[in-house]
């Protein structure tokens, strides 16, 4: 594997193919990122906001955004993936085809600079989900997809549009580089029973600690002895041994720890986030999701990197996802969208612990 080219916790500006391009092959354990929709219009900062001044255009146009230099490279080293985009193109989507010739040129840089235990989120919503689902099968394998997250933010009135369902939800998609050898880390979330209402498995012990239960399994006679002096065991009345998994109270309440799914609706959008969060850079998304991601698929020591990291919620997630993990650095870059943008990523690495304005190192392949 690749030996990291750049200093620990670094932002850079300019134009991302450019950096990635300069990142040595194989170096990064985690790309988290939020590239574009292809929402066909103009994003800009709330006015008199710390993000004031950054916006940046979320369009694509075949004829004026697509470098030859790009369709060689698909054409010439990944011809599978250039076969795709242009039979979007020829289908009529031409501006969908130019939206994915410039996400796949640097999706293929993407997985060069992942490690064979890397793993790559990529944030998106319905307007490209579809072929940026393909454009990943063809570019990580099928074979390697992971998971679709669902972001169930909510709290955006869902009135009805346009005779259909309101849409309150965004896709993660995760893919690792390798089937066998990325990094995942289970989360949980507390669930909360009033103790007037407890679930049948869920007890209340002698002593006022509540408990649920689970079969021995294969614990020798001599751990079930070791976990009994511990108060561990319980017996049912047809003289079964169950191991006692105790829980913690709150109140009139018990918390039981519930494994996160690929659904999350616990994690509001940016309306509805602390306010100090709320930087007002177009298209924002909260630190608590990016959290999550970091604490699932990365470890103490990774490098993890955000190439379209606007007001940089990727590191400031890193800085902020609690003593479970410490990594040795936080990377990000982007294409530069003007000052506003420059002060509010700022202010998500310092919450991040980072550093800014490093120009990207030459790569060593």
């Amino acid at each position: 594997m690749g030996m990291p080219n750049f200093e620990n916790r670094t932002l850079c500006h300019g134009d991302n193919l450019e950096f990635l391009r300069g990142l040595n092959s194989e170096c990064v354990d985690l790309i988290a990122t939020d590239p574009p929709f292809n929402k066909s219009k103009d994003f800009h900062a709330t006015p008199d906001s710390l993000a004031a001044g950054a916006s940046f255009p979320d369009r694509w146009r075949w004829e004026q955004d697509v470098q030859q230099e790009w369709v060689d490279s698909l054409d010439d080293d990944w011809p599978e993936v250039w076969r795709f985009i242009n039979g979007v193109k020829e289908s009529g989507q031409r501006d969908m085809a130019a939206f994915l010739c410039w996400l796949g040129v640097r999706l293929l840089e993407c997985r060069r600079i992942l490690k064979p235990t890397g793993s790559l989120y990529l944030h998106i919503d319905h307007t490209a989900h579809a072929y940026a689902k393909a454009l990943l099968d063809g570019i990580f394998g099928r074979e390697n997809f992971r998971n679709e997250i669902v972001w169930n933010y909510g709290g955006r009135g869902g009135k009805a549009v346009g005779r259909q369902f309101p849409r309150n939800h965004d896709s993660i998609l995760a893919y690792s580089k390798d089937e066998n050898r990325h990094t995942y880390s289970p989360d949980y979330l507390p669930v909360k029973h009033p103790l007037k209402a407890l679930p049948s498995h869920i007890r209340i012990g002698s002593d006022g600690r509540p408990f649920k239960t689970a079969p021995r399994g294969n614990y020798t006679d001599q751990s079930v002895a070791q976990l009994r002096a511990e108060g561990r065991i319980h017996e049912t009345r047809n003289g079964n041994i169950r191991i006692k998994y105790f829980l913690e109270r709150e109140g009139d309440f018990v918390l039981e720890p519930a494994l996160v799914g690929d659904v999350w609706d616990t994690i509001p959008d940016m309306m509805h986030a602390p306010k100090i969060e709320r930087l007002g850079y177009p298209t924002q998304k909260p630190l608590a999701l990016y959290e999550r991601i970091i604490r699932a698929a990365s470890n103490r020591g990774d490098w993890v990197l955000d190439p379209h990291c606007g007001c940089a919620t990727t590191p400031g997630g890193g800085g902020t996802a609690g003593p479970a993990v410490d990594w040795d650095g936080y990377l990000a870059g982007g294409v530069s969208d003007g000052a506003g943008s420059t002060e509010c990523g700022k202010a998500n690495l310092a919450a991040g612990g980072c550093a800014a304005d490093h120009p990207a190192a030459d790569a060593d392949r």
